[in-house]
């Protein structure tokens, strides 16, 4: 098949060809010897992909974005330069070879996250040329921030046309700016008269059940006055008895109801409580008739705020997954837990700006209630955009990928 070209719009192309030698020979007859590398990957050839033979090569080059890999004389990728012209002083920052060290890195990483990110725009395109940004980039990719979340936070670097100096400060402004940019809500609070009633829903093994006790302690303690607890979890014995040994525990009045009539008596029992909180059971957030059904509990209840309990280390499909199906109670805010066991926490971008829904707690361990806290948008973001210490400072060797 004879290899083919698609224009991007800018100086990076991309070639397709039943194989690499063929694509590699044009991406050399089209933009010459020196052509840079930028990415390889297999990709489908159309409705016969499912074919014997149906995939073929597909090669991201450039003749401007400069990284290691060139296109030999023979057609062939290799990871050293050939003959070009010397770059002058001026036009390299890092005279030690810095640079070439950490694109180095990124090579070894796998597919080129700057190849990825300048597809998107010219504003991504700059940081091939950008030894800061480049360290930056690659670790925040770390975190699992996506290539279109990660392209935004650079663009805003861009906008803020300033001489960084160091990783460090670059990071800085970052974290400060996107903490503008997330939702939080207020924390829940005595009210003045009546009672304020929440209830915790989400999937199963979100951590509901223990961050209702995480809740309602602090809510005691902080707030000094009396909380209740309703749940309405009577599919497993055992998570009634483990809340009970913890409202026993705490000091907290606890109430079963297992049925919508059950839940008036439960509010009438604790009328003299200010504050109100509803356990429910998981439900699959695909389950439209549970959803309903738990909906039916939470009216009869008269709740004020529905938290949706999400768990900060599961995918992000199943996080879209639960924000759409549980949409159907009125979700009010986010809790987010188990932040001490995620790995990557900047996939957590995508679906905060998608579901427009602030984030009230945050849970970052077991201890109760220490362990919980209020949303805070610059601790919030300081903890999505996480990165090593001392990155201004080139590691001691190639190992910088999560082992």
């Amino acid at each position: 098949m004879k290899p083919q070209l698609k224009d991007n719009s800018m100086d990076i192309q991309t070639y397709r060809a039943d194989s690499l030698q063929e694509a590699l020979a044009e991406v050399r007859r089209t933009l010459g010897p020196d052509a840079s590398i930028l990415e390889t990957r297999t990709c489908r050839a159309g409705w016969l992909s499912w074919l014997p033979g149906g995939q073929q090569v597909e090669v991201l080059a450039s003749r401007t974005i400069q990284v290691p890999s060139r296109v030999s004389e023979t057609g062939e990728s290799t990871g050293r330069q050939t003959d070009s012209p010397p770059v002058a002083a001026e036009q390299r920052p890092l005279e030690s070879g810095l640079l070439d060290h950490w694109r180095s890195q990124l090579d070894q990483q796998g597919p080129s996250l700057i190849a990825d990110l300048a597809e998107r725009g010219d504003t991504a395109a700059r940081l091939a040329g950008d030894p800061l940004s480049y360290r930056l980039s690659h670790y925040l990719s770390q975190q699992g921030i996506p290539d279109q979340q990660l392209a935004s936070l650079f663009e805003h670097l861009t906008s803020a046309d300033t001489p960084w100096q160091t990783v460090d400060a670059m990071h800085a402004e970052l974290v400060s700016w996107l903490a503008t940019q997330l939702q939080v809500s207020d924390s829940l609070s005595r009210p003045e008269r009546g009672t304020r009633t929440a209830a915790l829903v989400g999937p199963s093994g979100t951590g509901k059940t223990s961050t209702l006790i995480k809740l309602a302690v602090q809510l005691q303690q902080q707030q000094r006055c009396k909380v209740g607890l309703i749940t309405t979890d009577i599919s497993r014995v055992t998570a009634v008895d483990q809340l009970r040994s913890y409202a026993e525990m705490f000091e907290l009045e606890l109430a079963v109801a297992a049925t919508p009539r059950e839940m008036q008596r439960a509010r009438e029992q604790m009328a003299d409580r200010p504050l109100l909180l509803l356990d429910t059971p998981g439900s699959c957030p695909g389950d439209r008739s549970s959803i309903r059904q738990l909906g039916v509990f939470l009216a009869e209840a008269e709740v004020d705020d529905v938290l949706l309990v999400l768990n900060a280390s599961s995918s992000i499909d199943n996080m879209r997954e639960s924000v759409e199906g549980f949409g159907l109670l009125g979700i009010t805010s986010l809790v987010l837990t188990k932040f001490d066991e995620a790995r990557r926490l900047g996939q957590l971008l995508p679906m905060l700006e998608e579901s427009y829904l602030p984030v009230g707690y945050v849970t970052d361990g077991q201890g109760i209630p220490q362990d919980l806290q209020a949303a805070e948008p610059g601790w919030l973001a300081a903890r999505l955009l996480a990165y090593p210490p001392a990155l201004d400072q080139p590691p001691a060797d190639h190992c910088t990928a999560e082992s």
